[in-house]
This record gives structure tokens, C-alpha cells and sequence, in this order.
């Protein structure tokens, strides 16, 4: 019988983690227990010059709306600078430079289209602020968001800080998945520093290295983190950014992060079981690096595994009928509240799979095709209201 198990060692091995992991982000990830914890660090009298930077490629469209919503955070506008890096060929430039002239602290910098990732290299090099702030062309900020953000780095620990991001168009999928990863965000807050970094990001300036692989963000928070400081999750500094509304469009931007992703975990797969960087190296690592490689690869075994015992020692058919019974169902009852969630999670197995193949074959993305539903949506919106609170 024992020898039968062989192929059921993915199904073992994808369930004890996944509870684990489960256990340990509803015991850890609680919101008000975390919101707490964190008004012991903030101090909203910190008000350090800032710097926040915008990568833009052909964002005619949506430009001016983004540059309205950034100018109306209810930050000292003499403690800012707007840095826009632009490689368009649109006239996305033009329309900076206008809002430049009213706004002196906007400045312009037109660079060669060669990826976000070498793109804000060159921003941060030039960036003035003792806290530089990233952001993109299609992310809205709530008016207090930079505020709640920069007061965690009154604590002198922390150098890299995430925000909260939401779906203003109601993606059910989108919902479920940043809900997930909310909660994972607050554990690993709780336990050491988080792992993945939202759109909406701070760095201390000085702790800032060149971003080498297309997740800039986490590359940023990740080197900031071998330097020995915290990189945390703050849900009270809240931005919106729209999800795809096709499924391919959502699968080309999800496994285009998790290309970044990947490649950021195995050029610094030594740093995982690593005492060096506490619990950061000892559990957030490694269990990141699972959910992201491992675990994608396990899941494509087990139905294949499955197979392969009903064709052969047929000791699991009960557990074989159930798990290849089970796929069809999920997809059909993907809709429903419970079932949602748990098709999420099989989705994002299945775009990281996707995203595993092309490191195979491309290795890194720098450069990419944008999502053009999410643009249409803002433009839209753009059109019927100045996106001011």
C-alpha cells in the first residue's frame, strides 16, 4: 500500500501547506489587532520631503486625470515632488509639461522605452525625497493615502512600506484574490516583513538599490530587507486600481508579475532557511517561493498522478474520482460566493504555471502589452468625474 502513495505525495504535500498557511494567516491576519500595532509606530507630525514617481508609456487619456488625483493628497504640497518617467510616443508628454508649468514641483523625464523596472532606476536616481513613493498612471489614490504611508517611517526599523489596493470595478475574481492576499500581507507584516509589494509603494531613498528583475516592487522591498530594515503592509493607505475585465487580459498581466516574481525568488533562493534574516529567511521566503514555483508544478502532478493510480494500482479511487470529479465542478460552480474563492486560488495556480513556462523559454519581461480594458475603464471614468474625494 505504502509504495501506492507515491502518487498521491503532491495532493499530501499541496494540503498540509495550504493549511498551514491558511491557520496561520486567519490566526495572524487580523485587521484590527495589525491596525493597532501600527498607530504604535505612526506619527502623522512626520513630514520628511517626499518624492513620487509615475513610469508612463502612451497614457494620453489618462494623464491629466492621474496627475489631478496625485495633486489632490492632503500632503504639504512644498514637501513634494511629482517625477513623471515617460517613454511615450503620444502626447502624454505634452500634457505633462502643461500641468508642469502651473505645478513646479511636476517634472518631467523623457527617457527611451526599456521597461519599468530601468525606467524607475532612473527616477529613483534622481529623486530628492528622503521617501521615495511609486505609484503608476492607472492607480487612484485615496486623499490620505500618502499621509498614512509616510507615517510609518517615523519608526527609524522600517524602510519599505506597501499599501492596500481595492478593485473599483468589482472584479469578482480580482476581489477574492486581494482579499487573500490582504490578510497574507498583515501575517507576514506581523511575523517579519512582507514579501509582495502592491502598486502603491514608500522606500527611504538611501536604502533604494537598481531594481534587477520586472518585480521592481518587491526587488526594491526585498534588498531593503537584506539591509536589515522591515518592509510592512499599511491597509489604511488605500489606492484603487482596476482589474482586467477579460480573462486573457487577466492572465497576461497576473503571469507578467509572476514572470518578475519567479525570477526575484530564484536569484535569491540562497536567502530562504536563512537565520540571518530571522523569520523573513526562515518562513516568508520559502513559503512565497512554494506558493509562486512549487506549488504551481504539484498542482499539475496531482491530476496527472491521479490518473496514473486509477490506471495502474487503482489503491485510491475513492480519493482519484474525487479529485478529477472535483476540477469540472469547481469551474462550473466558479460563480458561487464559497466556490469562488477556492477557483481564485486554482486560477492563480494555473497563471503561475503559465508564468513558470515563459521564464523557460523568455527568462525576465521588461517590457510588455498593458491591459487596455483597465485604460478604457479610467478613460471612462476620467470623463465623467475630475477623480477628486
Amino acid at each position: 500500500m505504502l509504495e501506492h502513495i507515491i502518487w498521491h505525495i503532491p495532493t499530501i504535500i499541496i494540503a498540509l501547506f495550504y493549511t498551514a498557511y491558511g491557520l496561520l494567516a486567519l490566526l495572524l491576519g487580523k485587521e484590527e489587532k495589525y491596525r493597532n500595532m501600527l498607530r504604535k509606530i505612526k506619527n502623522y507630525n512626520y513630514r520628511p520631503f517626499i518624492s513620487i514617481v509615475i513610469p508612463t508609456y502612451n497614457e494620453e487619456k489618462i494623464i491629466a486625470s492621474t496627475l489631478e488625483n496625485t495633486l489632490s493628497i492632503d500632503y504639504p504640497k512644498d514637501r513634494i515632488e511629482i517625477i513623471v518617467i515617460d517613454s511615450s510616443d503620444d502626447k502624454t508628454p505634452e500634457i505633462v509639461a502643461e500641468y508642469a508649468t502651473h505645478y513646479p514641483y511636476i517634472k518631467l523625464i523623457k527617457t527611451e522605452r526599456k521597461g519599468v523596472a530601468t525606467a524607475r532606476n532612473e527616477a529613483y536616481s534622481i529623486a530628492r525625497g528622503e521617501i521615495v513613493i511609486k505609484t503608476d498612471c492607472d492607480s487612484i489614490l485615496k486623499s490620505d493615502a500618502i499621509s498614512e504611508i509616510v507615517a510609518n517611517f517615523a519608526d527609524r526599523r522600517i524602510g519599505a512600506v506597501t499599501s492596500r489596493v481595492m478593485a473599483p470595478n468589482n472584479e469578482g475574481l480580482e476581489i477574492n484574490y486581494r482579499s487573500i492576499q490582504h490578510r497574507i500581507q498583515i501575517a507576514e507584516s506581523i511575523i517579519d516583513s512582507t514579501y509582495i509589494f502592491n502598486t502603491l509603494s514608500a522606500f527611504r531613498r538611501a536604502l533604494i538599490r537598481p531594481i534587477t528583475t520586472s518585480a521592481d516592487d518587491a526587488d526594491v522591498a526585498l534588498n531593503i530587507r537584506k539591509q536589515g530594515y522591515k518592509a510592512i503592509y499599511d491597509p489604511d493607505s488605500i489606492f484603487y486600481e482596476a482589474s482586467p475585465l477579460t480573462v486573457r487580459e487577466r492572465v497576461e498581466v497576473k503571469s507578467r508579475r509572476a514572470v518578475g516574481h519567479i525570477n526575484l525568488l530564484l536569484k535569491n533562493i540562497r536567502l530562504c532557511f536563512n537565520p540571518k534574516l530571522s523569520w523573513y529567511g526562515m518562513l516568508i521566503l520559502p513559503m512565497n517561493l512554494f506558493m509562486i514555483v512549487i506549488s504551481p508544478i504539484l498542482m499539475l502532478l496531482i491530476p496527472i498522478f491521479s490518473i496514473i493510480d486509477m490506471l495502474t494500482s487503482k489503491a485510491f479511487l475513492l480519493l482519484d474520482y474525487t479529485i478529477l470529479g472535483s476540477i469540472p465542478l469547481i469551474f462550473a460552480l466558479r460563480n458561487k460566493p464559497l466556490v469562488s474563492k477556492v477557483w481564485t486560488m486554482i486560477e492563480l495556480q494555473i497563471i503561475q504555471l503559465i508564468a513558470l513556462m515563459r521564464v523557460i523559454k523568455y527568462g525576465d519581461m521588461r517590457t510588455w502589452k498593458r491591459a487596455e480594458t483597465t485604460r478604457e475603464y479610467y478613460a471612462r471614468t476620467a470623463a465623467t468625474t475630475n477623480r477628486r474625494e
